[in-house]
């Protein structure tokens, strides 16, 4: 009904003037009378009339990014680097979201042999995993982008997962292991030259040798596969003893939106938060319609 009154209205407005006969109308316009400067910043914009209004303000499309739904940027975390993903420390404790391999790579120390262990929090027991990386060499943004070995733990199924990532990915064991959602775990990998040995919650779980094709020594991180975790208490024990390698954001503001950079001046703190309930915005406003 509202479509055909629509296309009535158009029809009456456009024939209009035919049905009046003699009267015509004329336009006259006289480029060298300026009577109006148009502001600068109006150009480019793009206004759309949507249910008798406008669009006005930010969503005059003069502004790249002007729902703020661009997700934020990871923050840099002190002495690792993010590959992919969103990485955030709050009180010393690492939230990683879920995705598609991404990865947090600490930039020292390479290991061939020695250990390397991490408390994981899982709060449910939706599917995918999370867990270590260890021997990691050429590490990129994509899921399968570096070399190394992946134990991790997946809640849906109780298990402990060992796969090697040579730019792919290479499947070799899961074992039954418990996985309890809500408390902290603890995961321990001890390397070799050629083989690992997996422990959760002081219990050995996995030990394999490679004998294929055994991986050089590398750097150490961590990886989510398709859900959130959290991490706490990472470190390595070498032949100089064990290290802790902490998590720390080298910036304690946290930025709301991809497309945005917050700007602090003096003493002023700030902080930023994103509503996800019952937004607003003009593209739900057409849908509407």
């Amino acid at each position: 009904m509202r479509k055909r009154l629509v296309v009535i209205l158009f029809l009456f407005f456009v024939r209009a003037p035919s049905v009046r006969g003699s009267e015509k109308a004329r336009i006259e316009i006289h480029a060298d009378r300026v009577t109006h400067r148009v502001s600068r910043y109006t150009t480019g914009a793009c206004i759309e009339d949507v249910n008798h209004a406008i669009y006005g303000g930010l969503y005059s499309q003069m502004l790249f990014g002007e729902s703020f739904e661009e997700p934020a940027r990871t923050p840099p975390i002190a002495g690792f680097v993010a590959y992919g993903g969103s990485w955030i420390v709050k009180a010393g404790i690492l939230h990683a979201a879920g995705g598609r391999g991404p990865k947090l790579v600490a930039a020292e120390p390479s290991l061939a042999r020695g250990q390397v262990g991490v408390e994981i929090r899982f709060e449910d027991a939706s599917s995918g995993n999370a867990g270590l990386i260890v021997k990691v060499r050429s590490p990129g943004t994509g899921a399968d982008r570096f070399t190394g070995y992946e134990i991790s733990l997946i809640p849906e199924t109780g298990s402990l997962r060992l796969g090697r990532h040579r730019g792919n990915w290479e499947h070799i064991m899961d074992v039954k292991c418990p996985v309890p959602l809500r408390r902290w775990i603890s995961l321990t990998v001890t390397l070799t030259e050629r083989s690992l040995r997996a422990a959760v919650d002081g219990k050995v779980f996995l030990e394999y040798e490679d004998r294929e094709h055994p991986l050089e020594a590398g750097r150490v991180g961590l990886r989510t596969w398709l859900r959130p975790a959290r991490f706490r208490n990472l470190w390595v024990e070498a032949g100089n003893g064990r290290r802790d390698l902490p998590f720390r954001a080298e910036s304690e503001l946290v930025e709301v939106s991809g497309m945005w950079r917050p700007v602090v001046r003096g003493s002023a703190r700030a902080s930023f938060s994103l509503e996800t309930r019952g937004t607003f915005n003009g593209a739900q406003s057409q849908r509407i319609s």
